[in-house]
C-alpha cells in the first residue's frame, strides 16, 4: 500500500505519523470523492488501488502519444491534461475524468495525444487487471465509460452545431 501513502502525501501535503489502515482509508475516501469512482464501493475502490499503478507527471510532459499500442487507461486524480489530435487541441481533462479509454475497449492503437496541462496525478488501469476482476466491477468501469463517451459526443455535436 506504499502507492497509497504516496497518493496521500502528494495530494495533501501531510507528514504526520499514520497507521498502514488510516493511509489506505484515507486514500480510499479521496477516490471515491472522484467524480469517475462516485458509484463504487469501499471495498471496488480498494481493489482498484491495490491492482493500479499511480502516476506522476509534470506539466508539459506527455502521458500518451497517437499512435502507440497500450491498452491501458487513466483517471486524473490530480491535475489537468490537454487531448491533441494532429498537432489540435481538442479537449482538456480535468480532475475526476478519464481517457484512454478508447484503446482499452477497441484493443486499437491510441487516437490521439495527452499531455499533462499542469502537475497530473494519475490512476493507471491495466486492461489485464481489469480484465481479472469481477463481472460487476468490469460493468461499473463500462458504465463510466459511456457516459463519458457519451459526454464528448454531445461536446462534439454543441461545437458542430455551432
Amino acid at each position: 500500500m506504499d502507492l497509497a501513502y504516496d497518493l496521500r502525501i502528494a495530494l495533501r501535503g501531510l507528514k504526520e505519523t499514520v497507521t498502514k489502515k488510516e493511509k489506505v482509508d484515507d486514500v480510499i475516501d479521496y477516490v471515491r470523492n472522484i467524480q469517475f469512482f462516485s458509484s463504487f464501493t469501499r471495498e471496488q475502490v480498494h481493489l482498484i488501488i491495490d491492482t493500479a499503478s499511480i502516476v506522476r507527471v509534470s506539466a508539459g510532459n506527455v502521458i500518451m502519444n497517437e499512435g502507440e499500442i497500450d491498452d491501458s487507461f487513466f483517471v486524473i486524480l490530480s491535475g489537468r491534461a490537454v487531448v491533441r489530435k494532429n498537432n489540435a487541441n481538442i479537449a482538456t481533462i480535468h480532475r475526476g475524468e478519464c481517457f484512454g479509454e478508447m484503446a482499452y475497449l477497441s484493443g486499437d492503437s491510441r487516437v490521439a495525444t495527452v499531455t499533462a496541462e499542469t502537475d497530473c496525478i494519475l490512476l493507471k488501469i491495466s486492461s489485464m487487471l481489469l480484465d481479472k476482476s469481477s463481472k460487476d466491477l468490469q460493468l461499473l468501469f463500462l458504465k463510466r465509460f459511456s457516459m463519458t463517451l457519451l459526454k464528448r459526443l454531445t461536446v462534439s455535436l454543441d461545437k458542430y452545431q455551432q
